[in-house]
């Protein structure tokens, strides 16, 4: 009997030490910042002012690569346009590849032309994955102007209806 007592509470301990480290909604994700595929580095502060998807996604991975086709029309549709409280959207990709000859060639055929693609090519080996809490792909996290969370997992189709109702 000790011993269940002691493995549920090591269960418990367990979950709610997880559970308190995960991104929520109103967290702020200024202070992150990365290296892009063209070696340039990016922080999420420098883009403050707008509104940010940062999306988490794989070549291996169909479902992001689904998202990707609609992604594209969605960034197209609302770059350059203005929202009640940021002046415009951007999408930061990170990719949980491992593979560069696979990864630039998804990036290529998914029209990808957003310019800040991060990727490490660690895959799910990457620190992204444990500071933003990567459990499946695709994940995405939706910023404000201010930096804070404001929406998560959103498919294309939420997507579109929280820029419609931010303008």
């Amino acid at each position: 009997m000790k011993i269940k007592s002691l493995v549920f509470s090591f269960l418990m301990l367990a979950f709610f030490v997880g559970k308190s480290q995960e991104i929520k909604l109103s967290d702020s994700l200024l202070n992150y910042s990365f290296k892009t595929i063209q070696d340039k580095n990016i922080s999420l502060a420098s883009f403050k002012g707008s509104l940010v998807l940062v999306e988490f996604w794989a070549s291996w991975d169909i479902p992001s690569r689904k998202n990707h086709v609609e992604l594209l029309k969605i960034y197209q549709e609302y770059l350059d346009k203005k929202f009640k409280l940021a002046k415009r959207f951007n999408i930061v990709s990170i990719s949980l590849d491992v593979n560069p000859k696979h990864h630039k060639l998804a990036m290529s055929k998914d029209g990808m032309i957003w310019r800040n693609i991060v990727c490490d090519y660690k895959g799910w080996e990457s620190p992204w994955v444990d500071i933003f809490k990567v459990k499946m792909l695709p994940q995405n996290f939706l910023l404000d102007g201010n930096g804070k969370v404001i929406a998560h997992d959103l498919w294309y189709e939420e997507l579109e209806k929280q820029l419609k109702a931010l303008q």
